[in-house]
């Protein structure tokens, strides 16, 4: 447990801003999507939960437009 006053590295750094950044490094769009997402998840032993689209995990999706910024949130498949 991190102490009081104290933030992880990167705390602040959205996803979608996470997405754009790496996307700006010449990253392709679905190889930085997979880095953001799956990755982490099978790193975690997550990937049958989070980080893919697939029958048993937590429909947790993002609708972002072409500018990569976020325009749609569903969490658990229900739109928030």
């Amino acid at each position: 447990m991190p102490r009081r006053g104290w933030k992880a590295s990167g705390s602040t750094l959205t996803l979608d801003r996470a997405l754009r950044n790496v996307v700006k490094l010449g990253i392709p769009l679905a190889n930085a999507v997979r880095m953001l997402t799956l990755n982490p998840a099978t790193i975690l032993g997550m990937e049958f939960k989070k980080g893919a689209l697939r029958t048993g995990a937590d429909a947790d999706v993002l609708l972002l437009n072409e500018a990569l910024q976020v325009t749609r949130v569903w969490n658990a498949g229900i739109s928030s």
